[in-house]
């Protein structure tokens, strides 16, 4: 550590920070791409949806959102099913049969993955936290 006068001293602590922040950013930033990219792999295999094999499981996915890039914040991804997104909340929350008026049943899938993805993310933040010296 180099010797520094009582005048730069702050000027050290603030770089030491930024450097600091920086390096919390991309922990934050690699996580959450990570978590973005197994939430999409364990959907579309089929281990959370309910139609196992076929297209519905097959267009799941992510995306950065684009409203947020750019800036100091965190990138933020959005799983998402791109081709049949319809159908996602009637599957995961069952729905009214128009001609019977009963209802179908509810597959809830998206659920069980987003608390997945929730304890998976903190998990890889915490990590990489504690891995930066």
């Amino acid at each position: 550590m180099p010797i520094i006068s009582p005048d730069q001293l702050s000027d050290f602590v603030m770089e030491a920070l930024e450097d600091y922040t920086d390096e919390v950013q991309d922990v934050l930033n690699q996580s959450a791409k990570k978590t973005a990219q197994a939430g999409a792999k364990r959907l579309r295999t089929g281990s959370e949806t309910p139609r196992k094999t076929g297209e519905y499981a097959k267009s799941f996915g992510y995306v950065k959102d684009t409203q947020t890039s750019g800036s100091r914040f965190s990138d933020v991804y959005i799983i998402r099913n791109r081709k049949h997104y319809q159908l996602t909340h009637l599957l995961e929350y069952g729905h009214i049969i128009v001609k019977t008026g009963g209802r179908t049943r509810a597959f809830p899938h998206i659920k069980p993955a987003e608390e997945w993805a929730n304890k998976d993310f903190t998990e890889r933040v915490v990590k990489g936290i504690n891995a930066i010296k």
